[in-house]
């Protein structure tokens, strides 16, 4: 119905306006000669639009409908330049634009080790273009800035987050489709990591400022145009050398461009691995693949896209100082062992999701155009680990082997020492599990005592969206859209490896010997005819969530001399259910079957307004207030278990205002922003073993409140025309703004028969939320050859990162038996802040036109080297997180045993990338 709502809208668009298009012109040229620049291409992607400067270095657009437009300006496939285009007049002619004849500096390098697995494209925008009719041009928040590129490239690999918000409040668009999960909300690049090639084409705007497909997040707003007309033609092949998460990259893309047929093609293929990565017991095995179809019409066009990035790797885990000191490094990592003289993770991740997404636009007439895109995703993640039956725990790091857990000074001593002349006590004992499976075997019992099992989360994900824009008249642009997302993941664990055993017996172990006294059933599926369980089978918890949210926005953006304003609004429908696939012995009448539905009507509201002092210096402010639905993590007390969900599930509320400063001119180009946003009613789940209720127990936080606020800013200026200097920072606290409550549910509760759970206050108020480094400062040189070389420098400081605290140990509860304002009192109850950092990152890079070495090679062939290398200093005591213990213990000894954990930032990372383009 509302599919059939937008159609009629668009219709009487077209009757109600006329058509209107204007030829574009321009002229680029070479900033160090004042030359023209022949053969650099112009795109305006919206518009499906694309050309090439001829050998006066001049380019004409005909046909171009009247609307606000992104123009990239490319001269080798890899630097880019964006700049706003306001088309509101039959001829729009641009004023001559500037751009150096290099490659691109540091932007061009890929954080595939931070998580994100994406290379952005560089967006300079040093001018914003308007046509003659109008006296002081917009700025349309699309394009990075300095801060900005800090933020990706300076700071992103120390896990800083902008303005410290989640992944949730980040939005991604690809093709149209939305692709935040819907389980927590999250922005995850893993499904098509390693395809820097074919996801270049993006728009990004941090904070509140108008989107086109989307009403957007508080954070970081991504669109991605990853169409095949939209790819750069030709063909690019790359392989990188560096000692990050992967040793080597292989990528080889071909792209047909817009054929004089109206047909496009795109392919890419990716390959990266390290057998052995810059952490002991690591390693990484990862392909990518994409493929992309498009017919273009006189008016329309039909687009699919066919994108998949299977990935295996090792990983590495966080530890105690106390293990870091006692392995002699800070890259020790818990996970690995040797198994029969080599290395072996117990904790391996595997991921394929493949995703299809089809896609159609159409010019209903020159002001108005409907997207519509339906996508289809299903795959698998899964992570091994180690279990155990009734035998010692094999994690090597386990609290009870440390030196610290000893009864004496003495035993503590003798075993450290111990611990340092025979290393191999600290990592995974593989051989001694065989072996302990092989002596059950001879005893007469087949079962395995250890296995190695996968913790797998199947998905399937249906997407699909229609969005209109139509240009209403010179001052007005009105968007509005709706999307629909449907998604399924189902659950559970398996056995992956018996270890020499013959089978694995899917019982409760903790169950065994009753709970208090009380006999209860053991069983994890109760009824099941077969509890023995072989390679592949499912056991100990199975179950699936199903998600189902549909969301309208509208938005209208006004655009006169002085001011510029817009607002927009979102509303929403968020729902879920458990669906159990066992019956669990202690939970058998709320275990098995489907959950109560649990669902959340939401809004949005968004607003701004920017004044134009004139086309150099803008002011602008921004504001926004609404409420999103809870993840479902947060609304089921134990998933894994049982349907029971927190007392009053509730969403979560936020306000949030941001004004800043802006400045453009040809030689400085600067960002000041003030903002802060208050998140209200926030629920979180804590989940862990309680020692003193000897339970696993999930610990529900609600009511949490927190505030991030802060002034983040950016200055990029040249001082030459071969020197450029920047300047970014943020200066910034995210801390929870009240006390918040506490309910305590043990795994045993349904069968002790308790219903009646008491409510703590949680002592958090003026705590910091752990969300990496809360001040971040950079500056930077920039030095362009006219030899078609580059350098940059930069300087990075980063501090005020405060570790997770554990919520428990901050009730009157948490700390009753300890000593009040003692040094342990206070030690348990402070929230430690890790020590600040200092890094130096230095990248080079030079662009080789072949014909002028290789006669017979093509005009358009081109050789780009580009050497980054980070943290020049190789300053290996950078911490980039901590956590507490979640675990009180049962004894005053408990803050030595229940320490917390860390993980640090590699030393000095190279990357040296040679990309060959014809």
């Amino acid at each position: 119905m509302k599919t059939i709502l937008l159609t009629s809208i668009a219709t009487l668009l077209n009757i109600l306006l006329y058509a209107q298009t204007a030829i574009v012109k321009g002229t680029i040229i070479r900033e160090e000669n004042k030359l023209p620049y022949q053969e650099v291409v112009i795109t305006l992607p919206k518009a499906k639009m694309t050309t090439t400067t001829n050998a006066n270095g001049e380019f004409t657009f005909s046909s171009v409908p009247y609307d606000n437009y992104e123009m990239i300006i490319s001269p080798d496939g890899i630097y880019e330049e964006r700049i706003q285009l306001n088309v509101s007049s039959s001829i729009v002619e641009l004023a001559p634009y500037e751009i150096k004849s290099i490659v691109s500096n540091s932007n061009s390098y890929s954080l595939d080790n931070s998580g994100a697995n994406m290379e952005l494209a560089s967006t300079q925008d040093e001018n914003s273009i308007s046509s003659a009719g109008q006296s002081v041009a917009s700025v349309l928040n699309s394009s990075r800035d300095p801060y900005m590129n800090a933020a990706i490239f300076g700071w992103g690999s120390y896990f800083y987050k902008m303005r410290g918000y989640e992944n949730d409040q980040n939005t991604l668009f690809l093709n149209g489709i939305p692709l935040n999960d819907l389980e927590d909300g999250g922005v995850f690049y893993n499904s098509f990591s390693g395809l820097n090639d074919v996801f270049r084409g993006r728009s990004v705007s941090l904070g509140l400022s108008p989107n086109e497909t989307t009403f957007g997040g508080l954070g970081l707003n991504t669109t991605i145009d990853a169409t095949a007309s939209n790819q750069r033609k030709g063909t690019r092949l790359t392989y990188t050398l560096t000692n990050r998460s992967y040793r080597n990259r292989l990528m080889l893309t071909h792209n047909s461009g817009l054929m004089k047929n109206g047909w496009a093609y795109s392919l890419s293929f990716s390959k990266r691995w390290a057998v052995k990565g810059p952490i002991d017991g690591t390693f990484y095995d990862a392909y990518g693949y994409f493929a992309a179809v498009e017919k273009r019409f006189k008016k329309h066009g039909i687009s699919l896209n066919v994108v998949g990035a299977p990935v295996k790797r090792g990983k590495a885990g966080p530890a105690t100082k106390e293990a870091f000191e006692l392995a002699g490094t800070n890259y020790y990592n818990p996970y690995w062992g040797y198994q029969n003289g080599k290395e072996r993770n117990t904790r391996v991740y595997n991921s394929h999701v493949p995703m299809f997404i089809l896609s159609h636009d159409a010019k209903l007439n020159s002001k108005t155009i409907l997207n519509s895109a339906i996508s289809y995703q299903q795959g698998e993640t899964s992570t091994t680990g180690i279990d155990w039956y009734n035998s010692a725990d094999p994690r090597p790091d386990y609290y009870r082997y440390m030196p610290s857990y000893q009864s004496s000074p003495q035993l503590t001593q003798e075993l450290a020492n111990y611990i340092k002349s025979n290393p191999n006590y600290l990592q995974v004992d593989w051989d001694g599990m065989y072996e302990a499976n092989r002596l059950n075997k001879l005893a007469g019992n087949n079962r395995s005592l250890y296995i190695v099992n996968d913790n797998v989360e199947q998905t399937s994900k249906l997407n699909a969206a229609v969005n209109l824009e139509s240009n209403l008249n010179e001052h007005i642009l009105f968007y509005t859209g709706i999307s629909y997302q449907k998604q399924t993941n189902h659950n559970f664990e398996k056995v992956n490896d018996l270890m020499g055993g013959d089978y694995w017996v899917n019982t409760n172990q903790f169950a065994e010997d009753g709970i208090q006294g009380q006999v209860v059933s053991t069983s994890f599926n109760v009824g099941e005819k077969d509890s023995l369980r072989k390679v592949g089978d499912i056991y100990g918890y199975n179950y699936k969530m199903h998600f189902q949210k549909i969301a309208w926005f509208a938005q209208s953006v006004f655009t006169y001399n002085k001011f510029d304003f817009f607002l927009a609004a979102e509303l929403g429908n968020s729902s879920f259910y458990r669906e159990g696939l066992y019956k669990h012995g202690l939970y058998q009448d709320n275990s098995f079957g489907n959950s109560k539905n649990q669902n959340f009507t939401n809004y949005k509201l968004k607003g701004g307004a920017t004044y134009k002092l004139n086309g150099r210096n803008y002011l602008y402010a921004n504001g926004a207030i609404g409420n999103k639905a809870p993840f479902i993590d947060n609304v089921f007390v134990s998933p894994r278990t049982r349907n029971q969900t927190v007392d009053k599930p509730q969403s979560e509320e936020f306000q949030s205002a941001e004004v800043g400063y802006l400045l453009r001119t040809p030689f400085v180009k600067a960002r000041l922003t003030f903002y802060v946003t208050d998140i209200n009613n926030a629920t979180d789940i804590k989940r862990y073993y309680d020692d003193q209720g000897a339970s696993f127990s999930n610990n529900v936080l609600q009511n949490i409140d927190k505030r991030y606020t802060g002034v983040e800013f950016g200055t990029e200026v040249k001082v030459t025309p071969s020197i450029t200097a920047s300047v970014a920072g943020a200066l910034s606290q995210a801390y929870y703004t009240d006390r918040a409550t506490s309910i305590l549910y043990s795994d045993n509760d349904f069968a002790l028969g308790v219903t009646d759970f008491e409510k703590n206050i949680v002592y958090m108020k003026n705590y910091y939320v752990p969300v990496g480094p809360q001040t971040a400062l950079q500056a930077g040189l920039r030095y362009n050859s006219k030899r078609f070389w580059f350098a940059t420098v930069s300087f990075n400081y980063l501090a005020n990162n405060w570790i997770d605290f554990a919520p428990a140990k901050r009730t009157l509860e948490g700390v009753d038996l300890i000593k009040y304002n003692s040094t342990e009192w206070s030690a348990a109850i402070e929230q430690q802040k890790l020590p600040s950092a200092f890094t130096i990152d230095l990248f080079v890079g030079k662009s080789f036109k072949i014909n002028k070495y290789i006669k017979k090679a093509s005009n358009n062939t081109y050789l780009n080297l580009n050497l980054g290398l980070n943290n020049l200093l190789n300053n290996q005591n950078i911490i980039l997180y901590g956590f507490e213990n979640l675990r009180l213990g049962s004894s005053k000894a408990q803050p030595d045993w229940f320490v917390p954990k860390y993980a640090y930032a590699l030393g000095t990372q190279y990357f040296l990338n040679m990309a060959l383009r014809f």
